[in-house]
C-alpha cells in the first residue's frame, strides 16, 4: 500500500476513534444519570412489591370468605381485569447496545413459548427480532409500542400502562444492571398473583383498609403497577447504556490497535520510499562517474 493511502487510512481511524469516544462519553453520562436512582429505588420498589403481594393475598382471602353469591360477584368485578396474562418485551430503538438486547429477547422467547399469553413489544429492535421469528412460533399477533431509549417522562409510556393494567398477570422482560461489566436479562413479575405462583412466602398480616379493601387493591393495581413498570424501564435503560459503554470502550481499544499497525505500515512504507530514493541517487552517481 502506498504511503499516501496509509496516511488517509490513519486519518480515517483517528476520526472514527474520536467519534466512538464521544459516543462512549455520552453513554457513560447517561448511565451515571440513571444509575443512582435505579439502584436506590430497587430496594424501595421490591418492598412495595412485597406489600402489594400481601394486599392482593388479603383481597383474595376476603373474596373467599364472602358467603353471599351476590357479594362475591360484586367484589370480583371491582378490579375489572380481563383474566389474561401479558408478556412485555422492553428492547431498544437503536443499536450499539451489545448483547443485552439479544439475550433479553431470547429470554422473552423462552418465556412465551407454549404459553397462553398476549405479547407486547416495546422498541424497533425488538419488533424486528420478533417479526423475524413470529411465523415459526405461529404467533404473529402482538401489540407494538415505540418508546425513546432515553425516556424519563411518565407521559411517554402512559399508553403502555393503560394497555397492561387491564391484564390479570403482567410479566416484563428487560435487561438488568449487575455491575459495569455484567448486564443480565431479567424476567420481572409485576403482579401479586405471579409472585404467589412463584412460591414466594406471604406473611400473614392483618390490615385495616380505608376506605375499603377493593379500593386499596385498585390503587395498587394502577398507580403502583405504573411505578413498578417505570422502574423496569429505567432498569432496562441502565443495562443498555452500561452495555453500550463497555462495547464502545472495546471498540476504542480495537481502533487503537489498528492505528498502531497502520503507523507501523506507514513507517515501513516511508523507509522503503527513502531506500528507493537513495538507490536511485547511487545509480545516477554511478552513471556519471
Amino acid at each position: 500500500m502506498a504511503e499516501k493511502q496509509i496516511i488517509e487510512e490513519i486519518k480515517g481511524l483517528e476520526n472514527l476513534q474520536l467519534l466512538v469516544q464521544t459516543y462512549e462519553e455520552i453513554a457513560a453520562s447517561r448511565m451515571q444519570r440513571v444509575k443512582n436512582s435505579v439502584l436506590n429505588n430497587r430496594v424501595f420498589l421490591e418492598g412495595l412489591g412485597e406489600i402489594y403481594t400481601q394486599v392482593k393475598h388479603s383481597y383474595d382471602k376476603e373474596i373467599a370468605h364472602l358467603k353471599s353469591k351476590a357479594k362475591r360477584e360484586q367484589a370480583a368485578t371491582v378490579i375489572g381485569r380481563n383474566g389474561k396474562t401479558v408478556s412485555v418485551l422492553l428492547s431498544a430503538n437503536t443499536g450499539l447496545y451489545g448483547d443485552i438486547v439479544r439475550s433479553t429477547f431470547e429470554l422473552f422467547l423462552a418465556g412465551i413459548q407454549d404459553k397462553e399469553t398476549d405479547v407486547v413489544v416495546v422498541g424497533k429492535i425488538g419488533r424486528g427480532m420478533f417479526d423475524a421469528v413470529a411465523p415459526g412460533l405461529d404467533r404473529t399477533d402482538y401489540e407494538y409500542f415505540e418508546l425513546s431509549d432515553s425516556t424519563s417522562d411518565p407521559e411517554d409510556f402512559s399508553a403502555i400502562i393503560k394497555h397492561i393494567v387491564e391484564y390479570e398477570k403482567v410479566i416484563v422482560y428487560h435487561g438488568k444492571f449487575e455491575s459495569i461489566l455484567q448486564q443480565v436479562p431479567f424476567e420481572d413479575k409485576l403482579t401479586g398473583e405471579l409472585a404467589l405462583e412463584g412460591n414466594v412466602a406471604v406473611e400473614e398480616e392483618h390490615y385495616i383498609f380505608e376506605p375499603s379493601l377493593p379500593a386499596v387493591v385498585s390503587f395498587f393495581e394502577s398507580e403502583i403497577l405504573a411505578s413498578i413498570f417505570e422502574q423496569s424501564l429505567h432498569e432496562s435503560s441502565l443495562s443498555k447504556y452500561a452495555s453500550r459503554m463497555i462495547n464502545l470502550d472495546r471498540a476504542v481499544v480495537n481502533i487503537g490497535d489498528s492505528l498502531k499497525k497502520s503507523n507501523f505500515k506507514r513507517q515501513r512504507a516511508h523507509h522503503q520510499n527513502a531506500d528507493k530514493k537513495q538507490l536511485g541517487m547511487l545509480a545516477s552517481m554511478a552513471l556519471w562517474s
